[in-house]
């Protein structure tokens, strides 16, 4: 039982782990295209 408890929490941290960095990638994403747009013009 101890097991699984451990295992639900170590994929529940990379889970949240790996949506946090997806995230900020989106969003660096989304800058750097504001970025473009902006000296476009």
């Amino acid at each position: 039982m101890n097991v699984l408890v451990w295992s639900g929490i170590i994929l529940c941290l990379s889970q949240s782990a790996m949506l946090s960095g997806l995230n900020l990638g989106l969003f660096s994403l989304g800058k750097l295209e504001l970025e473009v747009q902006a000296r476009k013009g």
